[in-house]
């Protein structure tokens, strides 16, 4: 078969293109594989999680291993769980303005630490750049807010339902003193969880400190400060 001189560089042509095909699509590959997410760009900012619909906390540590992805997630909770405080804070620092009431000052004693506060139904995402001199792992952790306050919420009602059957132990029992007083000794534990989840449920606007006082004030029949003196009453 004898190819022609017009053959042959149509043949010749076609080889490039074809090249220059193969070419594009692996540099696209390339980007497409190296390319940051946004919210590695914008420090946990993303429009896949919006600020209105997420809670979102960000996170990085140096090198790529287990180790490091580990603890850019570590930094990514802490981070989220630092806003919450912030927020837990500033509202605190409003309602001290209008009242000084038990459920404040528990607030307050709870967000004197930032590590005390573990937040629950947190997801996580890590970004690893493998850069020759600087590798980094990135780690953005987040939750939809409907979640939050759905998890939280009951959690919230498990607590106090704990602490009212506890309550209740202790109170038909006040003959056993020792008795009587390892039941409200177990509710002390509990009132901080308790605490914790109304900070969580505030810190998305899913309540207001003097609306959750007012209703939850049926819910338990003894408050943690009479539960105190009960205690210190029966210990005499």
């Amino acid at each position: 078969m004898i190819i022609t001189e017009r053959q042959a560089v149509i043949f010749k042509h076609s080889l490039f293109l074809l090249w220059l095909t193969l070419s594009l699509s692996i540099c696209h590959l390339v980007e497409a594989k190296n390319k940051k997410p946004d919210w590695v760009v914008n420090y946990g900012q993303a429009t896949e999680f919006p600020a209105d619909r997420y809670l979102t906390g960000f996170g990085s540590a140096a090198g790529i291993d287990q180790q490091s992805q580990q603890v850019a997630q570590d930094n990514a909770r802490a981070d989220l769980s630092r806003q919450v405080v912030v927020k837990i804070s500033n509202s605190i620092s409003n309602q001290q303005q209008e009242t000084e009431t038990d459920l404040v000052q528990q607030f307050s004693s709870v967000t004197h630490s930032t590590s005390s506060l573990q937040v629950m139904g947190l997801k996580s995402e890590v970004y690893l750049d493998d850069h020759r001199k600087h590798p980094t792992a990135y780690a953005l952790t987040y939750i939809r807010r409907t979640d939050l306050v759905r998890l939280y919420q009951r959690e919230k009602e498990r607590v106090q339902k704990e602490i009212g059957q506890l309550i209740r132990l202790a109170e038909s029992n006040l003959e056993q003193k020792e008795l009587a007083l390892q039941y409200y000794f177990q509710t002390l534990p509990l009132f901080e969880k308790l605490t914790k989840s109304r900070m969580v449920l505030l810190s998305v606007g899913a309540s207001s400190l003097l609306t959750q006082q007012e209703q939850e004030s049926d819910d338990i029949l003894l408050s943690q400060h009479e539960i105190s003196d009960r205690i210190r009453q029966l210990a005499l």
